[in-house]
């Protein structure tokens, strides 16, 4: 089993608290999305379960096992890195089969093991060359395989993305959930990218100024979020304050403060809210117009359909919002 155990882990660096009181869970074969913007901590918590940080406070197990003071080598985890910390000097094959060398694995069982696992990330043919002839996608795959090699427990993925164009990223994302789901290896991703992390988890945890704001299904966190942070980092939310209800039909909703997605605001002739067009944004496949309610700017995200109504810049328009649309958030 390797379920895993974060009990109130406390870090610093320079006076500053990075990682304040963290208590988290993380099950067995499951790919859990470390998700927040630079610098809320994550990453340095992915370090600490690899052992490549101390701790201020708290621990670290692995099942049953603590392993908050064993040696990064000892935990059974393996970590792909932002820049996929390749050896330029050694061939593909060398690559992956560096954690079996320096573990003293028979010469047999590391060719065997090496070829198994390029043929897995489909570079099976690649073996003899050179790390520099190899493009970002590519380099990235060995890296897995380097990682997938050694057979570890838990694996861990930090910013494993970030430097491939768009296309390449959405590949690259479902062939990593792909062999996670084909060995069941408990995995931790690390991003900043929401639309990233809905896609390929189980689980997210969203982090920001240190704090664990919330876990819970790619699904319960669009649809329940708790916090303004968390609705506007999942997705571009409409926030409205209390005092801005009356703007907008909401004065029966109790609450202080609620979010509303753009796509849920409809656009009608019927609406009773009535709002002036002040920008509109095409993106392609959806055009988001912002919109100006008394006091309240609103930004409703529209389907780029080929009947569309025409709306232009300075229009009148009638909203509606319905009920089930409107989330109530605890800050």
């Amino acid at each position: 089993m390797a379920d895993i155990y974060f009990e109130n882990i406390t870090k610093s660096f320079d006076g500053k608290t990075i990682l304040k009181n963290i208590n988290l869970h993380i099950k067995d074969k499951e790919l859990f999305t470390f998700l927040g913007p630079s610098g809320c901590g994550k990453t340095t918590l992915l370090r600490i379960l690899a052992g490549f940080e101390s701790l201020d406070s708290g621990s670290v197990k692995l099942g049953e096992r603590d392993i908050t003071k064993l040696a990064p080598e000892k935990r059974e985890i393996a970590m792909v890195f932002q820049n996929y910390a390749l050896f330029p000097h050694m061939s593909v094959a060398d690559n992956v089969g560096y954690g079996l060398k320096a573990r003293k694995v028979d010469k047999n069982i590391i060719k065997d093991k090496v070829d198994y696992y390029l043929e897995i990330v489909n570079m099976a043919d690649y073996g003899k060359r050179n790390i520099n002839e190899l493009s970002g996608g590519e380099q990235q795959r060995v890296s897995i395989a380097r990682a997938l090699a050694i057979q570890p427990k838990v694996l861990l993925l930090d910013e494993p993305l970030s430097n491939l164009d768009a296309k390449l990223r959405d590949k690259m994302r479902n062939e990593i959930r792909d062999i996670q789901k084909k060995f069941g290896i408990t995995t931790i991703f690390v991003t900043h990218d929401q639309k990233e992390a809905m896609a390929i988890s189980d689980t997210i945890g969203v982090f920001n100024e240190g704090n664990l704001i919330q876990t819970d299904s790619p699904v319960n966190l669009y649809n329940s979020p708790k916090t303004s942070f968390v609705a506007g980092f999942i997705d571009e939310s409409n926030i409205i304050k209390k005092e801005q209800y009356s703007y907008v039909d909401l004065e029966n909703i109790q609450s202080d403060i609620v979010c509303i997605r753009q796509q849920d605001i409809e656009i009608s002739e019927e609406g009773s809210i009535r709002a002036k067009v002040l920008e509109i944004e095409f993106n392609g496949n959806n055009i988001v117009y912002k919109c100006k309610v008394d006091d309240l700017v609103l930004k409703i995200s529209k389907a780029n359909l080929y009947n569309n109504q025409l709306i232009s810049v300075g229009d009148n328009i009638g909203l509606k919002i319905p009920t089930p649309a409107v989330k109530k958030l605890i800050d």
